[in-house]
């Protein structure tokens, strides 16, 4: 499974993204990232949505585990 198919995977597992300002994403991820929107051309979009929608799920997941903490 490539990085990106690991990344896609990530946010389809991750349920009730709301509004979260917490995330990050390690050098591969931007690395792979890149490539992707590089390799898209004129559909460089593609990437940069991808690219959100993991920020998303990395926030909603660490609120989860913030609200799990207190």
């Amino acid at each position: 499974m490539s990085v990106i198919e690991k990344i896609q995977q990530y946010i389809g597992n991750t349920k009730h993204m709301d509004n979260t300002d917490a995330y990050s994403l390690k050098y591969s991820e931007w690395e792979a990232l890149y490539k992707l929107a590089k390799s898209c051309g004129e559909n460089a979009v593609d990437a940069i949505e991808i690219a959100f929608n993991y920020g998303r799920a990395k926030g909603e997941r660490h609120a989860r585990n913030e609200v799990k903490k207190a």
